[in-house]
């Protein structure tokens, strides 16, 4: 059998492969012709869809327009008014270049585009039918471009039958016109379903204004800006509090040079930034932008263009980190007690099972109302990071009551678990596990591998697992300098003659378990561990003098709104909350 002669593919058939990486479904009609009015310069941009984009998409804009002579030929491949050199496209400041969009998606619809110039008199249109001109002449049109894309896909139907339902291509196509609105804030978008106005954009809107529109109010409420300029690049735009957190990624929205993408790298960075704050399957709200040269960032990587490359990829991740860090400043306004009022003594936890706090605590005196004096282990210590106020706190029968109302109030224990404080109107309620989890953590990375070590009476014994005694020896010198003295009796059994001295011998124990049955890759992950195993647990009781001494340590913490698994470690309830529930208002 002779092989096959290589052929030129007709015309017909070259325009519906590129349609395939072109137009997936609807929203990547809707994208294109957005990004073309943009490209034209619109201040005014109207989408109309019908039946989810499938029967109709239409998009019309105020832009420059396209000249008559050259309409036909807007609807050839590889035709294009953006780019002309190998320079151009390597500094690509247009969304269109290739000249592909608008012959693809006329191979697989019935598609007609108007145009005026405002050279012209008269505008004048071409209609296609699936790739084929079937019409021209002049057309009545006011200004700029009008495209309508009727029957998408039909005469595809293998590729008609993976779209979704026509309520999931609406919400998608709708999603497209938002991310383009969110970035253009000068030019006014509405979009309609059928006959009927879903959204309206107005010219001059600030990015906050137009998130309100299609945001929940919870989540744009918590939105803060950050922004961060620094060698030729511009990083800016709003995230979202760490409360809001959601199970998807969904709106998280980022624009390079004001093109939506969806990029690893900056979802990457965007969740490095957030990093103690939230739980490994919760996703922040963000929309950022980042704005640099032309030349620093390949836009050419993907049919879609929804990819890019950046030339120097660890200064972008570094970057985005630390301007989306700008946003977690300390939101729980309470002080920690003056180096004036630090507590005189430290007292045990009850259960020896828990290790004794590794923090001052609070002893009070009855007899009278003068501040407890610093303890003189403590008076070398380095001062809170937040600006101390002064105030007291009293023992009374039931609670610990504050001199002032601006002043917080500890009310007690709940369920042996939760620490309830009042400040002002609001009652905070702390979790103390991941309140010391939270001290423990900090002081962990402050230590460094500098542990204290504590001999055992009874060492402990560890059968281990091949794979875990190879993992033993490459941490070996990580945990000895923790406080760690290890002795490796056989292949698989190791002896464990001291452990650090915050931790009990059960904690060091399952510290070690824990730490050789996992990949553990960064000494954060080790600090967070050693803090989980040493932390008070749910359901340790703790006296007054405890809670207090733990709460006092932990105003001075930073970052300590979450633990260092990113779960929440204080909820505020507001007194309106309170009346809302009793139905006071």
């Amino acid at each position: 059998m002779s092989p096959n002669k290589i052929k030129i593919l007709p015309p017909e058939l070259q325009n519906q492969i590129a349609a395939g990486e072109v137009v997936e479904r609807p929203a990547s009609v809707v994208k294109e012709l957005i990004e073309n009015s943009l490209d034209a310069r619109a201040t005014r941009i109207i989408v109309k869809l019908e039946a989810g984009g499938q029967r109709l998409i239409q998009v019309q804009d105020n832009g420059h327009g396209i000249a008559a002579q050259d309409l036909p030929l807007a609807l050839t491949r590889h035709a294009t008014s953006k780019l002309f050199s190998l320079n151009d496209l390597q500094a690509i400041k247009s969304f269109g270049f290739r000249g592909e969009a608008l012959p693809s998606i006329a191979s697989v619809s019935h598609l007609t585009i108007s145009s005026i110039t405002g050279k012209q008199k008269e505008g004048h249109f071409v209609e296609v039918m699936f790739g084929r001109i079937i019409d021209q002449g002049p057309a009545a049109i006011a200004s700029g471009t009008t495209v309508r894309v009727e029957n998408l896909l039909a005469n595809v139907p293998a590729r008609l039958k993976f779209l979704k339902k026509q309520t999931t291509e609406h919400k998608k196509c709708t999603d497209i016109f938002c991310r383009f609105a969110l970035a253009y804030l000068n030019t006014d978008f509405e979009l309609f379903s059928g006959p009927r106005s879903l959204l309206r954009f107005f010219a001059g809107q600030s990015l906050a204004d137009r998130l309100q529109q299609i945001w929940p109010g919870q989540i744009t409420a918590g939105l803060k800006p950050f922004e961060l300029k620094t060698d030729g690049l511009h990083i800016f735009g709003l995230a979202g509090s760490p409360d809001t957190a959601q199970a998807r990624a969904e709106r998280i929205y980022f624009y390079v040079n004001n093109r939506p993408v969806t990029d690893k790298l900056l979802l990457s960075a965007l969740r490095q930034a957030y990093k103690g704050t939230l739980l490994s399957r919760e996703f922040p709200q963000a929309v950022l932008f980042i704005d640099l040269p032309p030349d620093e960032v390949d836009v050419n990587v993907h049919p879609a263009k929804a990819e890019v490359r950046f030339k120097d990829e660890q200064f972008i991740f570094s970057q985005v980190t630390r301007a989306v860090g700008q946003i977690f400043t300390t939101r729980i306004a309470t002080a920690p007690l003056s180096e004036s009022h630090q507590p005189t003594s430290t007292s045990p936890l009850k259960d020896n099972t828990y290790t004794r706090l590794p923090m001052p605590e609070i002893k009070f005196d009855l007899s009278n109302n003068t501040p407890p004096q610093p303890d003189p282990e403590h008076e070398h210590s380095p001062p809170p990071e937040l600006p101390a106020q002064n105030y007291v706190h009293e023992l009374t029968p039931l609670r610990y009551a504050a001199k002032s109302p601006e002043q917080p109030l500890y009310l007690g224990q709940i369920d042996k678990t939760y620490l309830l404080l009042k400040i002002k109107n609001q009652f905070m309620i702390l979790d103390q596990h991941a309140v010391h989890e939270r001290i423990l953590y900090e002081q962990n990375k402050k230590r460094g591998f500098k542990g204290v070590k504590k001999n055992l009476v009874i060492p402990l014994e560890l059968i281990l697992h091949p794979a875990e005694q190879k993992a033993l020896i490459s941490y070996w010198p990580k945990l000895e300098s923790l406080g760690f003295v290890l002795e490796q009796v056989t292949s698989r059994r190791t002896i464990v003659k001291a452990i650090p001295q915050d931790l009990s011998p059960g904690q060091a124990k399952d510290f070690l378990q824990t730490l050789l049955s996992r990949e553990i890759d960064t000494l954060d992950e080790i600090w967070i561990l050693m803090a989980c195993r040493a932390a008070i647990k749910a359901g340790q009781e703790l006296t007054d003098d405890e809670a207090l001494g733990l709460i006092n340590s932990w105003l001075t913490c930073p970052n300590k709104d979450y633990c260092p698994h990113g779960r929440p470690v204080a909820i505020v309830l507001e007194g309106r909350l309170l009346e809302k529930m009793f139905k006071r208002k």
